[in-house]
């Protein structure tokens, strides 16, 4: 049935009876106690701000706000809208003045993990002296040398040029590729994986590692800024050093710009592994400008007053995150004993060494981070490899493609843009405080 249509007259005297009478809430709905707002009446504005008095209740009330037990929840109400591998673990109540978390931040820490053995061995037959699958610079396929990784490393320590080690972006004009790393070593991870009993047999060689195979390292990295790609080039030289493919040294020698002004064509690790660990935010006074301790106050979820359910509650993080924990563990379980079952089935290892195989593949395998190694026919090494462009060249060529009459051009351009857009800034607060 079609509505019918009220006139003017009556539109008008609807709305003030609807703005005289509270509105009654429908049945099943939720009544709210907040009456609807309604335009401010300027002819009334109520008391003079001059008669406020200090000693009113509820302007006391008002005064004494506590930014932690008065304020929301953030933290936990976020948390309930992530998804269940993300979550936030703290707040800062009164974070510095002019704060940005990017522009603030002094030190980025990074952790790029790994196993040792990094891909699955081929066994060999441990009765014979010369087994005949690949050995390189007496590492033994699958296998990583970590002690010549920790060697090659410690090179990235100290104020470094890193254009090698990073992929050159021409949209940001990039000259000074100068970066400063404190902290650049391989860790141990512990208490992260059980033992899988194929790679503990003999036929699997080992590769000189103590302990129960496999074991899981952090390549564990803290710098004052990064490149693009920085890390994740920085561990695929440290694989291929870990592999027998590189010696230790060629970290110093790709950091030498006068030796290799330009990148050499190598591949970036995988990017599954790597996590930006922290981040660390010092003071900006004189006396704390050197100084790698985080200044900031981070307020734990769990640690406001009254609130220790929102972290070992029943709904708490650290129940979202025993769910996440729980659920890879027990994959990783299946696919251990899976990995376990196809191991012990059939012939014994000893039967089925390499040098019982009818085919054997001769490429080269490269670990680079991922899931498996890949083939790569015969190993170029990194100093035969062909040389990828210079920052300078790439500069120039976007700011071409860009329309510029180069990378010079460019940045005087944009420099000039910068300034105009900032007068025009400031001229808009002088007419606005006028």
């Amino acid at each position: 049935m079609p509505k019918k249509k009220l006139s003017h007259e009556q539109q008008q005297l609807q709305r003030e009876k609807l703005e005289e009478e509270p509105m009654a809430p429908r049945e099943g709905g939720i009544e709210i106690n907040t009456p609807a707002l309604r335009q401010a009446n300027r002819e009334t504005t109520g008391q003079n701000p001059s008669e406020i008095d200090i000693n009113d209740p509820e302007l006391e009330e008002a005064l004494n706000w506590d930014p932690i037990s008065d304020e929301l929840p953030y933290a936990a109400l976020l948390n309930r809208l992530l998804p269940p591998d993300i979550r936030i673990l703290a707040w800062c109540p009164a974070p510095p003045v002019d704060f940005s978390a990017r522009f603030s931040c002094r030190e980025r820490q990074y952790k790029y993990f790994f196993t040792n053995p990094c891909f699955l061995p081929p066994p060999e037959d441990p009765s014979k002296p010369n087994p005949q699958h690949q050995i390189t610079n007496g590492v033994r396929e699958g296998w990583l040398d970590i002690a010549a990784i920790k060697e090659a490393a410690s090179y990235f320590v100290g104020e470094h040029d890193f254009r090698n080690f990073c992929k050159i972006d021409g949209s940001k004009q990039i000259e000074n590729f100068c970066r400063r790393m404190f902290v650049a070593d391989i860790i141990p991870v512990d208490n992260t994986t059980g033992a899988l009993s194929i790679l503990n047999a003999s036929e699997f060689g080992r590769g000189g590692v103590e302990g129960k195979a496999p074991q899981v390292y952090s390549f564990t990295l803290h710098g004052s800024a990064f490149l693009w790609h920085q890390v994740r080039c920085m561990v695929s030289v440290l694989f291929l050093v870990g592999q027998g493919l590189e010696k230790p040294t060629i970290v110093r020698d790709l950091l030498d710009v006068s030796k290799n002004p330009t990148r050499p064509a190598y591949e970036m690790a995988s990017d599954t592994p790597l996590v930006l660990w922290d981040c660390i935010f010092p003071s900006d006074t004189r006396e704390c400008a050197e100084s790698r301790e985080d200044a900031i106050e981070w307020l734990y979820i769990g640690d406001e007053p009254h609130n220790g359910e929102k972290k070992w509650g029943s709904c708490g993080v650290a129940e979202d995150v025993w769910k996440v924990w729980h659920e890879a563990k027990i994959d990783e379980v299946l696919r251990a004993e899976l990995l376990g079952i196809v191991s012990k089935q059939g012939k014994p290892l000893s039967e089925l060494t390499t040098d019982t195989w009818r085919k054997r593949v001769n490429s080269q395998k490269v670990f680079q981070g991922g899931d498996k190694a890949k083939l790569t026919g015969t190993y170029t090494p990194i100093s035969k490899k062909p040389r990828m462009e210079g920052a300078e060249a790439i500069n120039e060529k976007y700011a071409v493609r860009k329309g510029y009459a180069g990378a010079k051009d460019m940045k005087e351009k944009q420099q000039a843009a910068r300034e105009a857009r900032n007068t025009a800034a400031n001229k808009m607060d002088i007419d606005a405080d006028e």
